[in-house]
């Protein structure tokens, strides 16, 4: 799936899963990217590829977390019947198994 994790590497999967906040429907047709960033950071920009998961839609890619530590993940989200984008920042606290 998208290419799969680098053997030995510190990359994992992110996935974001989108729902209509009006009527609950998950959302199938968006684009969307993530950003991740250490915090102060600069970081990689990746899009996330449609998947199915249980019969229904969900994106997601790889990226790599190169060390334990805290993470700024920023969603981008861009549906063509709906102007503008949708952002989201979320903090993300990375320790590794």
């Amino acid at each position: 799936m998208h290419g799969g994790p680098s053997p030995g590497t510190r990359r994992y999967h992110v996935v974001v899963a989108l729902f209509d906040s009006q009527t609950g429907a998950r959302i199938s047709d968006a684009d969307v990217k993530v950003g991740l960033s250490e915090v102060a950071l600069s970081g990689s920009t990746r899009k996330l590829e449609p998947m199915q998961v249980a019969g229904t839609v969900t994106y997601g890619n790889y990226f790599d977390f190169p060390v334990d530590g805290q993470y700024l993940i920023r969603v981008q989200i861009r549906r063509s019947r709906t102007p503008g984008d949708i952002n989201a920042v979320f903090s993300h606290q990375h320790v590794s198994p």
